[in-house]
């Protein structure tokens, strides 16, 4: 297949995992206990996270408890359970087979599949366990846009073209005869990891499990290569999934970082372990108590009156940038249906003289500035509404959402969304809203609006 040459940025991520690996090897064997506390720690993180990131609703804690002492969370679904379950088993099976010599095969993945959901499925049989995909399957990608994978015919051939490609690219049986050299290899095994993840997705080869099988298979590849399992991270599952969407309209080099990142820490991670470092990191409560510790160690934030000065600062640094960010992100949505309107809105104690509803929104409160009137804001939000869902028939679907900033009290602003679900943030007029904490609105808010679109279409074909 043709191949982009590696970028700078690439070729020191890979020239940074090399000399880690080398590090590794350098430092020989864990002790037979460092290795089980480590394998029984880097397990527990793999089935939280990878079934995490596919929505899974058992924390960290209640993931814990089931693999550890088979107890079930209370009001928790019973699928959810099962898909532990499910994929821990294939991971036993990943640390089974991968120090061993043998190449990747058609039925290597049907058998980890089968793992993956036949024992814990055995009442689910439309998601065909070790079978693949007899009707076409799609997604909503992080934009709203539905992504289609390939038709349920073509499956088999573009599985087998990967399946060759991996085994070709590796040649593990010669790469493993010596310990790990990167001249072993035409393709970095990083790079190859990467990118059977990248094309299997692409592939989607089977109804249900095909996220989990993907990473399943890039640690399988890496394992064989003598790296350790990289854990992608819950906490990264948005950065993950842009990534693999970059690489469809960009190319892969996005994508290749992230997971190399993810090597770099499993790396770093493994290392730490050999030289006496801890397995466990600390409970939840323990990390709590740091928190607690360090938010009390920063500079208490002071109460201050709000004023009019104030409240331009916070207009210009948070109130102004959260609704760029909004309108930026969810006009994305337009393209769904037949008429959108976004603008700001806002509530006075009293009228404000001018021809507000002619200039700019920012102009307005400019000018509002200059005249020392802005603590009569009682209000300022922005508004989102859309009408008409396309190609819905006679179903006339709608969607909107505002964000409200309350400005009523004399020491405190809040901002607060249209959904319950979604806390609303108080702050001190001294204390601004962060870049990171508009983000993570913004993207609770996105998550939240694709959901209700997704019901919708989904509403509207029933009715075809």
């Amino acid at each position: 297949m043709n191949r982009k040459p590696e970028t700078a940025a690439l070729k020191a991520l890979l020239s940074r995992i090399d000399a880690l690996k080398a590090e590794m090897d350098s430092e020989g064997p864990l002790s037979d206990e460092a290795r089980r506390r480590l394998n029984n720690k880097v397990r527990l993180e793999l089935n939280y996270h990878s079934n995490r990131i596919e929505g899974n609703s058992l924390d960290y804690g209640e993931t814990k408890l089931l693999l550890l002492k088979d107890l079930t969370a209370n009001g928790k679904p019973l699928k959810d359970h099962l898909e532990i379950k499910g994929h821990n088993e294939a991971l036993k099976k990943l640390e089974a087979i991968a120090g061993k010599e043998l190449a990747i095969t058609e039925n290597l993945i049907k058998e980890f599949h089968n793992i993956l959901l036949i024992d814990p499925f055995k009442d689910y049989p439309e998601l065909l366990p070790g079978v693949y995909k007899d009707r076409p399957n799609y997604l909503y990608n992080y934009r709203g846009e539905r992504v289609d994978f390939l038709p349920p015919d073509e499956v088999p051939n573009a599985l087998n073209e990967l399946i060759n490609w991996t085994n070709n690219a590796l040649n593990l049986p010669k790469a493993r005869k010596k310990k790990y050299r990167r001249e072993l290899y035409d393709i970095h095994p990083v790079l190859v990891a990467a990118e059977f993840h990248l094309r299997f997705v692409n592939i989607h080869p089977f109804i249900d499990g095909n996220g989990r099988m993907a990473r399943i298979f890039m640690n399988l590849i890496l394992m064989q290569c003598g790296f350790p399992p990289v854990v992608i991270r819950n906490e990264t599952r948005d950065e993950y999934y842009r990534a693999i969407e970059t690489s469809r309209q960009r190319g892969t080099e996005e994508f290749f970082i992230f997971i190399g990142q993810r090597v770099v820490e499993a790396l770093e991670f493994y290392l730490s372990v050999a030289q006496g470092g801890p397995v466990e990191e600390p409970d939840d409560w323990e990390k709590r108590i740091e928190l607690l510790q360090r938010s009390l160690e920063e500079e208490e934030a002071p109460t201050v009156e709000k004023t009019n000065e104030l409240l331009w600062q916070r207009f210009q640094d948070s109130f102004l940038p959260l609704f760029e960010l909004l309108e930026q992100k969810l006009r994305r949505f337009d393209g769904f249906y037949a008429k959108h309107q976004h603008g700001p809105k806002y509530a006075t104690q009293e009228a404000i003289t001018g021809k507000e509803k002619e200039e700019p929104f920012e102009a307005f409160i400019r000018r509002t500035y200059e005249q020392e009137k802005l603590p009569v804001f009682q209000e300022l939000g922005y508004r989102f509404h859309w009408e008409g869902l396309k190609n819905s028939g006679t179903q006339l679907f709608e969607l909107a959402f505002s964000v409200r900033i309350n400005l009523e009290h004399r020491f405190k602003y809040s901002v607060s969304v249209a959904f319950p679900e979604i806390p609303d943030m108080e702050k001190l007029y001294s204390q601004t809203v962060s870049e990171e904490e508009r983000r993570n609105l913004v993207r609770q808010v996105g998550d939240k609006l694709v959901e209700i679109v997704e019901n919708q279409v989904k509403k509207a074909k029933d009715e075809e």
